[in-house]
């Protein structure tokens, strides 16, 4: 049978009597009272609390926390705790949190400031010390008014102008909080309920002069769109239910438990009712006017306010001991010592009932109905593994590291040789049972105690968990190295995934006889005839790969990981999970017992239940924003739009969604259009993004949030930006070059060719000077030239006229004035075609043929490719070279005087050959002769053509060349001479 409820068995060995007084003192000693309360998270300075003293608390509409408290102002986003202050602001206490229809936060001091949140910042609207004197006031806000209520005035107050109206009353003692309701403010003055309207007016809705009791106070609130007013009476708490309309007022019954303590705060949320009180916070249902109790919360804090949360969550503000947040109401906590919160077994003992053992080396047995836990007397050590037998009434507890265990029963204690360091049991049948332990997996037969089939070996080897199919008379064993499955006579079965043996944790089955194992890091394994033919892992909605604990619900599994409790029905194959943010204190679970409408976990923070019909809840789809906006490492306003310059292309962007604990059960994910355009999901916890070294472009940052566990995704949340090109990859840039570009180039080689007509000018000038000084020199020898051929033709006509040689004479002076003509015709050119040059030749020739009287023969020859109608020569630049072999080779020699002149090209046919040449007495003779007639003579024609030839050859680069070379017979006389001149062939 089952032992008795409320007694705990002890060690009895040495008689009935015994027995039954130990039982009796183990009862009186160790049964224990004890209370369930949902988990609540207290939050700390561990958790950046500012302070421990709140007397307010406001959720705003963008899903902040506002907290007043004795140290300031502060915003809570779920992760971090903001403060607000400014210069002007008269110590650190704040009051009377309002939030009004612009999203602004309001707020008072006790020094008479009244402050609001605008742009992130505390404003200071007004300071009304001098006209408070020290009175407290509350701020009701209605149709951009402010609504002052003092103890012989109301102030009302218009927000745009500050401008204040003032409605006063007879001095009086009582004073209200004055509420918005339905449009209007209401108050009570002087016994009456007035209904405050904006021009300053007031009209009395009825008297409440029965109350008018010295000191008293009255409190208002809203509940179940009913206007309610609290007071209080010879310390009692008194409830009346406002009727504006009728107008009348009715007194509610309040509970006896509210009847004393000083009641902060009354919160409706639907049909409950939430009172936070200076003994804990009550939550009752209201239905007909009655108060129906359902819970007590937080029964020694006093408590100043309670909120419930977008995402559910509760919030309790106390006044000396922080913030307490319930995640779900439905996950509960027991109360146990503190020495009993370190868990480290749990098992089933039916439905009402489980066994456990701690690290402390206690254990017992809780009765969950009465709310009751029974310790047994022995101190264990710490306990490994504890289990109930039904069949055999018994309880058996395994201690860590000592020598035995042991069996518990009404009977008695049984020590135990073989119950060490043991991880599991499971049934086997009505008297047998699995053993699971560090060196060895046994099957122990109870009924067979005493002999050799006591216990049956499986292995010797360590063990973890053990499991018995009862349908199919199989033994499974999860030992260090693989998961076996031993048959009925007790042949071992490795079962394998992927080729490879499975390191399993805890073991189950589900009604349709599927066994289930949790695994180090390969999630959750469903095995049928050896194979695995489930997977339950990261990818299909396990939170993390690495679980523990495992547990049956008919077909329905209860899993516990690394981040978070999951309940998997394997019929659909759907994934619930609860987190911390559902009030789970702890992932360290260390047994599961399913119980008729709840499941309990033992863990290191202690023992929990969750109520697995209602304790899971559809959570809202997170609200992400931007936090910050850092641009080039320097934080920027948050906007929609920025037109960055180029060196402005690192950016961060800090995102957030409100709510509690949510960097533990959001993921943000994030994209960036212009650049990676999927979706990049973050790990959890990280809360920003930051791009490097962008290029110039148009982008879009857009990020979402979405819970870990869930589908439920936040509404995108989007920033857009430019990043400018360098200004020297801009088109105006470029352009710009390119034009200054050509300018320059235009005006270099405009200056360069202005450079070069200059030059040319200079040069031109400098040449046409020096053509000019040439051409005077030219015309100057000219000048002098032919006087002297002059003098030398009239000398001949004036020896034919002494001769009276008249026809010579007068043929000859005709031939010369021919000659004359041409001579003058030719002076004022500086060149001549050689056929004029020949012609000129010629005549010259015919006129000193005459002078010889017939001893001179000469002829002028040219070659057939020679075209001298086409060529150009300097003037008169053969003729002295052909006087000059005249007047001096040929002139002294009697008779058979040669003369020949011929003209050809030269071989490269770039200047012309022209060859002069006489058979004269030579040079040398004909110096002999000059200088007998003249010392110191130097030939005029001599040095003319020098001097000439200098002149034609200045600065030129083709340059007329003469060579005068003197010819010898062969036998070396002087047989005349012979010049050669080059002249550089110009076509006309």
């Amino acid at each position: 049978m089952n032992p008795p409820t409320s007694k705990i068995v002890a060690l009895v060995k040495f008689g009935q009597l015994l027995r039954f007084s130990i039982i009796l003192l183990s009862f009186l000693c160790f049964g224990t009272l004890v209370a369930q309360e949902p988990s609540a998270i207290h939050l700390t300075e561990k958790d950046g609390l500012p302070d421990i003293e709140f007397y307010d608390m406001l959720p705003d509409r963008q899903g902040f926390i506002w907290l007043a408290a004795d140290k300031g102002l502060f915003r809570y986003d779920g992760k971090t705790f903001k403060n607000y202050s400014n210069p002007e602001k008269r110590g650190l206490s704040v009051f009377n949190l309002v939030e009004d229809p612009k999203g602004r936060i309001w707020c008072k001091n006790i020094s008479g400031q009244i402050f609001y949140i605008e742009n992130d910042e505390l404003i200071t609207f007004m300071d009304l010390e001098l006209s408070l004197l020290g009175e407290a006031f509350n701020i009701n806000i209605l149709n951009n008014q402010l609504y002052l209520f003092l103890r012989d005035k109301a102030l009302i107050v218009d927000i745009e102008t500050k401008d204040i109206l003032e409605v006063e009353f007879d001095k009086h003692d009582v004073i209200g909080n004055g509420f918005v309701f339905k449009g209007a403010v209401y108050n009570i003055y002087n016994d009456q309920l007035l209904e405050f309207h904006p021009d300053g007016t007031a009209n009395s809705l009825f008297s409440v002069e029965e109350l008018a009791i010295p000191d008293l106070q009255y409190r208002f609130f809203l509940f179940q769109n009913q206007l309610f007013m609290l007071t209080k009476v010879d310390g009692r708490n008194h409830l009346y239910m406002v009727d504006t309309r009728a107008p009348s007022m009715k007194e509610i019954e309040l509970p006896s438990e509210l009847w004393s303590p000083t009641l902060v705060r009354f919160v409706g949320e639907g049909n409950t009712l939430w009172v936070a009180t200076s003994s804990g916070a009550f939550q009752y249902a209201f239905s007909q006017e009655k108060f129906i109790f359902k819970n007590h919360f937080l029964k020694d804090k006093f408590v100043t306010k309670f909120l419930i949360d977008r995402n559910g969550n509760s919030w309790f503000t106390t006044l000396d001991d922080g913030i307490y947040v319930l995640p779900n109401i439905h996950v509960k906590r027991y109360e146990l010592p503190e020495e009993l919160n370190h868990i480290s077994a749990l098992n089933k003992v039916s439905e009402d009932e489980f066994i456990f053992g701690t690290f402390s080396g206690r254990a017992g047995r809780y009765r969950i109905m009465d709310q009751e836990y029974d310790l047994f007397p022995r101190d264990f050590g710490r306990v490994s593994g504890v289990f109930y037998h039904r069949d055999l009434e018994t309880n058996f507890i395994s201690p860590d590291g000592a020598r035995k265990g042991y069996g518990i029963s009404d009977a008695g204690e049984d020590e135990m040789n073989f119950l060490v360091n043991v991880k599991d049991f499971a049934i086997v049948e009505e008297t047998s049972f699995m053993v699971a332990q560090s060196g060895k997996a046994i099957i122990v037969d109870e009924a067979k105690k005493g002999t050799s089939s006591h216990m049956e070996l499986l292995d010797s080897k360590r063990s973890y968990s053990c499991y018995y199919d009862r349908q199919k008379k199989d033994y499974y064993v999860s030992y260090a190295d693989a998961l076996v499955r031993h048959d009925s006579l007790l042949n071992s079965h490795p079962i394998l995934h992927n080729n490879r043996s499975i390191f399993a944790l805890d073991i189950t089955q589900t009604e349709d006889g599927i066994i289930w194992v949790t695994t180090f890091n390969n999630g959750i394994l469903g095995i049928v005839n050896d194979e695995v033919f489930a997977v339950y892992n990261t990818e299909n909605g396990l939170v993390s790969n690495q679980t523990s604990k495992i547990q049956n619900e008919g077909n329905f599994l209860w899993v516990a990981t690394d981040y978070g409790i999951q309940r998997i029905d394997t019929e659909t194959e759907t994934v619930r999970t609860l987190t911390r943010q559902d009030g789970i204190p702890s992932y360290k679970i260390s047994g599961i017992a399913v119980l008729k409408d709840r499941i309990v976990f033992g863990s290191n923070l202690g023992i929990f239940e969750v109520d697995r019909k209602r304790a899971f809840r559809q959570r809202p789809p997170p609200k992400v924003y931007f936090k910050s906006i850092t641009i080039a490492k320097e934080a920027r306003e948050i906007q929609e739009d920025y037109h960055l310059t180029y060196d402005q292309n690192n950016i961060r962007f800090d995102f957030h969604a409100n709510g509690f604990n949510t960097n533990e059960n959001i993921v943000y994910e994030y994209r960036l259009l212009g650049g990676n355009e999927s979706w990049t999901s973050l790990e959890m916890g990280v809360d920003f993004a930051e791009f490097g070294s962008l290029s110039n472009g148009q982008y879009t940052f857009e990020v979402r949030a979405k819970n870990a566990f869930a589908e439920q995704v936040s509404k995108v949340q989007r920033v857009s930006f430019s990043i400018a090109s360098p200004f020297w990859e801009r088109w105006w840039f470029v352009v710009g070059c390119i034009s200054l570009l050509l300018l320059f180039v235009i005006l270099y080689f405009n200056k360069l060719q202005k450079r070069k007509e200059r030059d040319k000018n200079l040069e031109v000038n400098q040449l046409q000077l020096e053509n000019q000084l040439t051409s005077l020199k030219l015309e100057n020898l000219r000048s002098q030239m032919n006087p002297h051929f002059i003098f030398n033709a009239l000398n001949s006509i004036q020896e034919y006229i002494v001769l009276n040689q008249k026809q010579l004479a007068s043929d000859y002076l005709g031939k010369f004035a021919d000659l004359v003509r041409t001579y003058l015709k030719h002076s004022g050119k500086g060149t001549i075609t050689l056929q004029e040059e020949i012609d000129c030749l010629e005549m010259y020739l015919e006129l000193e043929q005459m002078r010889f009287e017939d001893k001179l023969k000469y002829s002028i020859s040219k070659s057939q490719d020679l075209f001298p109608e086409e060529i150009q020569i300097p003037t008169m630049l053969i003729q002295p070279y052909v006087e000059n072999s005249l007047k001096h080779g040929l002139l002294h020699k009697k008779d058979n005087c040669l003369l020949t002149v011929s003209f050809k090209f030269a071989d490269d046919f770039r200047n012309i050959i022209c060859e002069v040449e006489d058979n004269g007495i030579g040079r040398e003779r004909a110096m002999e002769y000059l200088k007998k007639r003249k010392k110191n003579h130097e030939s005029f024609a001599t040095k003319a053509n020098d001097d000439r030839l200098e002149l034609l050859n200045y600065e030129k680069k083709k340059k007329i060349g003469v060579v005068i070379e003197d010819l010898y017979d062969t036998e070396e006389n002087p047989s005349g001479t012979k010049v050669t001149i080059t002249i550089p062939c110009t076509k006309e």
